[in-house]
């Protein structure tokens, strides 16, 4: 099987819109690759639904538009067919399942780990708020990827 799979969603040109970029860096010196594969993307695109085949687990990491800045929201992603066949060249997170699912039969449990931003003007800088929330995410990611690799 694969090693577990944690994509870090964003736009580092974009302020807060490139945390997940910027929480994936951090990830992929603290975690082994033979274990977990940490990917940076601008935007999810149809191209990775083949990443999701015969992983155990996927981790997606993204800002939020909404919520209270600074505020860590997780959710199960399930594959979501009243998207399927209304692509355009970025998708959500349950799109890629979708997409996933019918072309590969790749069904791996999946999770959101989404952070509600405060600023998402042209800045390579994060807000303070997400800058003091970058540990958090990059901390709860582990938590997820030790959980997941304890639960083999």
């Amino acid at each position: 099987m694969a090693p577990l799979l944690i994509i870090g969603i964003g736009n580092t040109l974009r302020s807060d819109d490139g945390l997940g970029v910027y929480a994936a860096e951090e990830l992929e010196k603290r975690l082994d690759p033979a274990e977990v594969e940490v990917l940076q993307v601008h935007q999810l695109m149809p191209e990775l639904a083949h990443e999701l085949q015969n992983r155990r687990a996927v981790l997606f990491l993204d800002a939020a538009a909404r919520g209270p800045a600074g505020q860590i929201t997780s959710s199960t992603v399930e594959p979501d067919n009243s998207t399927w066949g209304a692509w355009v060249h970025q998708l959500a997170p349950a799109t890629l399942m979708t997409a996933a699912a019918t072309l590969y039969g790749a069904t791996p449990p999946a999770t959101l780990l989404s952070v509600a931003g405060e600023d998402f003007s042209m800045s390579e800088q994060l807000s303070p708020i997400m800058a003091q929330t970058l540990p958090l995410l990059v901390e709860r990611a582990c938590q997820w990827a030790q959980e997941q690799l304890a639960s083999r």
